[in-house]
């Protein structure tokens, strides 16, 4: 069902239009498999009735790997931490 309906999209990097709104979502993963940040564009979707409806599309997502080792591997939590900032 989920590849039927998905969808590919180069990433967004900017608010190119300034109208758009941003959800920056992180998942910290406590037992050290991979943690996320994901950023959603939040939009509002019309209703056969006239109604609007509120959704959200994923725009970019980083998977929080320590890329700098031969082997990647999961990042510390302290490391985690200094890449968002």
């Amino acid at each position: 069902m989920i590849t039927r309906n998905e969808e590919t999209r180069k990433p967004l990097h900017s608010n190119d239009t300034g109208d758009r709104k941003f959800w920056l979502c992180y998942d910290p993963a406590r037992l050290r498999d991979n943690s996320v940040v994901l950023v959603g564009e939040c939009y509002e979707s019309s209703l056969p009735d006239g109604g609007k409806e509120k959704k959200a599309r994923i725009v970019n997502l980083v998977n929080l790997l320590d890329i700098g080792k031969k082997i990647k591997s999961p990042m510390q939590t302290p490391d985690q931490v200094k890449y968002l900032r």
